[in-house]
């Protein structure tokens, strides 16, 4: 066969791919061949990020009890809770004031400013506010307890304040009035009359 230009090319080509297959086997040729790149799914290719562990939060929570009479050992005891088991023991400071409210301190309650514990592995603790006992009939009385700079974690932003209610459990006292004074003689009047023997 003559050669052409126009042969001499597709030849060219015959003996290329005539020595690719002598030089290999289809099997070998396609053991050597690179595997395919399967796309996946897009957050395989992303790093897990990190669990954020939850912040500890500490709350004071609002109490209350019945005042008593004088000389009754009465205590407004004040919850303090943390959001979850802390590690290692904690203090933090309690205070008590009335803030303008009815309670006296000194009078109706005895106030306090002390470092309490919670101890490691804990979720409460309970702080206790002497109150003082009465006879006067008078109106609920308010003492305001708040909590600040513990060892770990924070103080819960709407947590850190709480109310103490001392309920008075004294009957009120009547009045004196004339008209009411004149009435119980008379009454009194009539009863002694009434028994006298006729």
């Amino acid at each position: 066969m003559r050669l052409t230009r126009r042969t001499a090319p597709a030849l060219a080509l015959v003996g290329l791919l005539g020595l690719v297959t002598i030089g290999a086997s289809p099997a070998q040729a396609r053991s050597d061949a690179p595997a395919p790149i399967r796309p996946g799914p897009a957050d395989s290719f992303l790093p897990t990020p990190p669990s954020v562990p939850s912040p500890l939060l500490y709350t004071i929570h609002d109490a209350e009890v019945v005042e008593g009479d004088e000389g009754a050992a009465q205590v407004l005891a004040f919850e303090i809770t943390a959001s979850k088991a802390i590690v290692a023991d904690s203090e933090m400071r309690v205070h008590t004031g009335n803030l303008g409210f009815e309670a006296t301190p000194g009078v109706d309650f005895t106030p306090i400013d002390e470092i309490v514990v919670m101890p490691a592995g804990s979720t409460s603790i309970v702080v206790e506010v002497p109150v003082h006992g009465d006879l006067e009939a008078e109106h609920d009385e308010l003492v305001v307890a708040w909590l600040s700079d513990p060892t770990y974690g924070t103080v819960e932003l709407s947590g850190g304040t709480a109310l103490g209610r001392i309920l008075d459990d004294d009957a009120p006292v009547v009045p004196w009035h004339p008209g009411s004074f004149k009435a119980a003689v008379k009454a009194l009047g009539q009863t002694v009359w009434s028994s006298v023997p006729r």
